[in-house]
Order: C-alpha cells, then sequence, then structure tokens
C-alpha cells in the first residue's frame, strides 16, 4: 500500500498564492488606476483652467463664499470654495470656478465657468459669450447675447435669451425646458 499524504481537517495543505487571490489582486490594481486616472483627468481640467486664466493675467479673488457687491472693473478669476455671487455685474471678462455661481447685473464681458451649477439672474445680462468648461446644471433667467458654449447635463434657457447653445455634451434624454 502506497503512503499518502494526509490532510488534517479536510483541507489541502496551501502553498503559494491561488489564482483566485492574484485574480483579485489584479481587479484591485486596475481599479485603483480607474480611479486614479479618473481624479487626475479632473485635477488637469481645473488646474488647466486656472493656470490659462491667471496666466492671461486675470486678477485672482478667491474664499470659501465670494461676493461681488460691486461691478468688476478687471478681467478676474474668481474661486469661490463653495459659492460666487456677482450682484452687479462686470465691465470686463470673468471666469468663475465654484460649486454654484450666480450672475446678477449687466457683464460686459465674456463668462467662462467650471463647476456644478450657474445661474444667470433675471437681471443678468451678459453681453458677450458664455463658456462654460463643465457644469451639471446652466440656468438662464436673464439673457445671454452671445453664444453659449461648453459641456453641461442640463441647459434651462428662457426665451428673453437671445444666445443659442453652440454646443452641449452629456445632456439629458429630453429637450432642456423653459425657465419660468
Amino acid at each position: 500500500m502506497t503512503d499518502h499524504p494526509t490532510m488534517e481537517h479536510g483541507t489541502p495543505e496551501n502553498k503559494g498564492l491561488s489564482s483566485g487571490c492574484l485574480l483579485l489582486a489584479g481587479l484591485v490594481l486596475i481599479g485603483g488606476s480607474v480611479v486614479f486616472y479618473g481624479f487626475w483627468q479632473i485635477w488637469a481640467t481645473v488646474s488647466d483652467f486656472e493656470d490659462g486664466y491667471l496666466d492671461a493675467g486675470y486678477a485672482l479673488v478667491e474664499g470659501a463664499d465670494v461676493v461681488i457687491s460691486e461691478p468688476v472693473q478687471v478681467d478676474t478669476y474668481i474661486y469661490g470654495k463653495h459659492s460666487i455671487l456677482i450682484e452687479k455685474g462686470s465691465l470686463a471678462d470673468l471666469a468663475l470656478i465654484s460649486n454654484d455661481a450666480v450672475i446678477g447685473g449687466i457683464v460686459e464681458g465674456d463668462v467662462a465657468f467650471l463647476g456644478n451649477d450657474i445661474e444667470i439672474a433675471e437681471d443678468g445680462i451678459i453681453n458677450g459669450n458664455l463658456n462654460v468648461t463643465m457644469a451639471k446644471n446652466v440656468v438662464i433667467r436673464g439673457r445671454v447675447d452671445g453664444e453659449i458654449s461648453g459641456t453641461w447635463t442640463r441647459l434651462f434657457e428662457n426665451s428673453n435669451s437671445n444666445a443659442s447653445a453652440a454646443q452641449s455634451t452629456n445632456t439629458d434624454a429630453g429637450e432642456p425646458r423653459p425657465v419660468q
């Protein structure tokens, strides 16, 4: 009779990594790489937006909740960690990066936005273009006389706006509805 190695408690002796462990490690590595790549893309977009305007000589205004209560006089890059409120417009171009931004008054230049939601208030008029680098919602209660371009999920536009939406990617399935 041949002697066969016996297993204690009915389990085989485990030597080295099993294929299941290797598969799990591979999936974790791939998943981590995808997440890292996504964060890197977001960081690159924000960095390019910021660098582009600051390198062009825009003045910098920053804070958690930024409220601008007088018309902006020079091209300005505004970073609001939570929100931005422009109460009385601008005589220059604006670049805004924030979770939420509201523009009131007359803006005599272009507006660039990167964030979650941007709203042109009922008294808000942009006499230039609105370039949305990335946003979830673009709400136009006032008026944009130039072109609206960029990437957003939803565009809500009232009938007073003279602008045409030049480009929209990642829009929702339905047509944009008018703002009341």
